[in-house]
């Protein structure tokens, strides 16, 4: 079995990729965590049955926090059985109000049954890693045009050389400003990893269909109308030079393993 290499999102697309307003009814938030688990093969029904079970038990004790939860699997770029968990939150203390999937299992179902589905999905899994990105708006680009979760999105993970995260992120505020004035190109959020493989960047580009794909944008002919042909060539080769190492995945939305908190009712 391929092991999961590390990732954000791995996201959405349990890429999730970690931004602007996720929904009208949740916060702007600050930071994303990105929960990567690779199961086995032969174990895919139950894992996704515990997603479904567990996404009920939250619905059951009427959990508020995180605000949503949701998975993606990879579509393409990615080892099979993986799936991402995306969890948005504004601040840290916010992760003080969230409560342990064993917990919300033992509430909803009772020790002894929620002992089972948890037992259930610990033989399931074959690895698992937990990242945290903190979403850079500075360097993302249209985001209130397509608010999370996507449906699918292509995820680029980036590492970085140690040391060269400043003028990485001068090359990218560069290429946002002429990409936003040219107003052709689709929402990008771009989001490093706080805790996890550093210095590591996503940039998750969302879209509805695949045919979206087959729209091409010009990245070149827009930084030379900002900043000339000389300039232009010193702001592409940037990146390149300060890579490490780049993974490209396209990750699909599983909204019938999701959760979304509930809005309160009212009588």
């Amino acid at each position: 079995m391929q092991r999961l290499p590390a990732i954000a999102l791995s996201v959405a697309i349990s890429l999730v990729l970690a931004t602007a307003a996720w929904t009208q009814t949740q916060p702007s938030p600050g930071f994303t965590q990105i929960v990567t688990t690779t199961v086995k093969g032969s174990a895919v029904a139950d894992y996704e049955d515990y997603l479904k079970k567990l996404a009920a038990a939250r619905d059951k004790i009427g959990l508020r926090a995180p605000a949503r939860s949701t998975v993606y699997t990879y579509r393409m770029g990615g080892p099979s059985f993986t799936y991402l968990v995306v969890s948005p939150f504004a601040n840290w203390a916010e992760i003080d109000s969230w409560t342990p999937p064993a917990e919300v299992l033992t509430k909803a179902y009772g020790e002894l049954e929620g002992g089972k589905i948890l037992k259930m999905m610990r033989s399931a899994v074959e690895s698992q890693t937990i990242e945290v990105f903190r979403v850079s708006p500075e360097l993302s680009r249209n985001l209130a045009a397509a608010p999370p979760p996507y449906a699918f999105a292509v995820m680029n993970r980036i590492e970085l050389q140690p040391g060269t995260g400043q003028a990485y992120n001068m090359a990218l505020t560069k290429i946002k400003a002429a990409t936003e004035k040219a107003g052709n190109f689709p929402p990008q959020l771009v989001a490093t990893v706080i805790h996890g493989a550093t210095p590591t960047y996503i940039q998750v580009t969302p879209f509805t269909k695949w045919a979206d794909r087959d729209a091409t944008q010009n990245a070149a002919e827009a930084l030379d109308k900002m900043y000339g042909e000389n300039e232009r060539r010193a702001i592409m080769e940037t990146p390149g030079k300060l890579t490490k190492s780049r993974q490209s995945f396209v990750i699909m939305q599983r909204a019938d393993l999701s959760w979304t908190r509930k809005s309160p009712t009212t009588d």
